[in-house]
């Protein structure tokens, strides 16, 4: 959750902790920090808001101080090793301690600092990534299906999150963008029409390269995001809940009727996608699905791998390229260890 949709008292606390004194005053626990670990220690606690305002803990406090219980950290735990590598948890963790405790003037939360701790002596580096890769056509028909099956729901709001999950993960399937500017996608600023399709543009200032980004969505989705836009996103805007703050032109719109921010498309996108696999992917694994499949299923155009995932050099293209070559040779080699197992090839 960003600053500026923090409850008010947090802002105020915030602010507070990374306040500069004069010589005659002591300055914020944080402020002494540079500007980029600030902006990681907010973004613990953002996500620490985000938790809270999709488990509804909020709902008579003003403060998301006053929801930290064993109890909810333990959940919040929880929902961190759902979604990232030991390590990642426990930096979040970590984090959110130290954000906890300078906002809270030094009040201490000691089951905070215990879990932070003994998650840092249990953390182990990320596993391979590769298998964990899907075709993007097997993730872009899940997509797919998800849009096909809220056109069946009874609950209307059920229905529009459904359509909702869809259309993020078949989108992002078509065309991997990075999750920053897939959570940021306005209406009429960044989501355009172009005679019967839609587009996606984005200016050099608002990507990760620094290279402007315009695109059309494929015709199947144009369909789709038509839909979107006249049915379902208009259900979830009309709703008020208690992070609703007025209205918006985000293309993405959460239960509350608020923006839905990236940890919460990130969220979504894992659970889809690990009840369909078996195992989640994250948005940015959709971008080594595209790339890869790119490379197994079309080598001769791997150049294009550049394009879209909108890099500068061919250098990942060959990353990718090489990748996919050892991924399939894996696959081959797995294959053969299936057959010479098979009861009836060892009797041959």
């Amino acid at each position: 959750m960003p600053l500026h949709e923090w409850p008010p008292a947090d802002c105020r606390a915030w602010a507070d902790a990374v306040r500069w004194a004069d010589v005659l005053e002591r300055p914020g626990p944080l402020a002494r920090l540079s500007k980029d670990k600030q902006e990681v220690k907010q973004s613990a606690y953002g996500r620490w808001l985000g938790f809270v305002a999709d488990a509804d803990l909020m709902t008579e406090v003003t403060s998301g101080l006053a929801c930290i219980t064993p109890a909810s950290v333990a959940a919040f735990i929880d929902r961190l090793k759902a979604l990232f590598a030991s390590y990642t948890v426990a930096g979040y963790v970590t984090d959110l301690d130290i954000v906890v405790r300078a906002l809270a003037g030094g009040r201490g939360f000691d089951f905070l600092r215990v879990a932070a701790t003994n998650l840092r002596r249990m953390g182990r580096p990320a596993n391979d990534k590769r298998p964990r890769i899907r075709p993007s056509a097997e993730i872009y028909q899940l997509g797919l299906d998800l849009m096909a099956a809220a056109h069946g729901q009874v609950c209307p709001l059920k229905a529009a999150a459904t359509f909702r999950d869809g259309l993020i993960i078949a989108l992002l399937a078509a065309r991997p963008i990075r999750l920053a500017n897939l959570a940021s996608v306005e209406i009429d600023r960044h989501l355009g029409r172009h005679g019967e399709d839609y587009w996606l543009t984005f200016p050099a200032s608002e990507t990760k390269t620094h290279r402007h980004l315009e695109f059309p969505l494929p015709k199947e989705l144009s369909l789709e995001m038509e839909t979107y836009l006249k049915t379902y996103r208009p259900i979830l805007a009309a709703r008020s809940g208690f992070w609703n703050r007025g209205e918006h032109d985000g293309l993405w719109v959460s239960a509350h009727g608020s923006k839905l921010h990236a940890d919460q498309i990130y969220r979504k996108i894992v659970d889809r996608t690990r009840e369909r696999f078996g195992r989640s992917i994250n948005p940015h694994l959709f971008r080594d699905a595209a790339a890869t499949s790119i490379a197994i299923e079309d080598p001769g155009h791997v150049g294009i791998i550049t394009a879209i995932l909108g890099h500068s050099t061919t250098k990942t293209a060959e990353t990718y390229y090489n990748q996919a070559s050892s991924l399939e040779a894996a696959r081959s080699h797995q294959a053969v260890v299936r057959l010479l197992r098979t009861p009836s090839v060892g009797k041959a």
